[in-house]
C-alpha cells in the first residue's frame, strides 16, 4: 500500500469520529483486485468502504447521500 492510501482512511475515520464519537478502535487489513488505471476511483471506493466499515462497527447507519458527503469532504 503507497503512503497515501492510510491518508484516505484516516479522513474518513477523523470525520465519522466528529459526527458518532462512540465509534470503536479496529485494526483493520485492506485487500483489493481493482486493477490500477482500470478507470474507477479506488480512492473513493476506499472511503466508502472504510465508512461502511465504521458504520458496521458503531451500530449506525447514515444515509447513502451524507455518507457520500462525508467520503468526499474526507
Amino acid at each position: 500500500m503507497s503512503a497515501s492510501w492510510p491518508s484516505y482512511i484516516q479522513g474518513v475515520v477523523d470525520l465519522f469520529e466528529r459526527r458518532f464519537p462512540a465509534t470503536p478502535t479496529l485494526d483493520v487489513a485492506i485487500a483489493s483486485s481493482v486493477p490500477l488505471g482500470s478507470g474507477l476511483s479506488s480512492s473513493a471506493s476506499l472511503e466508502v468502504a472504510a465508512a461502511t466499515v465504521l458504520e458496521a462497527a458503531a451500530g449506525v447507519r447514515m444515509d447513502p447521500r451524507g455518507k457520500a458527503l462525508l467520503c468526499q469532504e474526507a
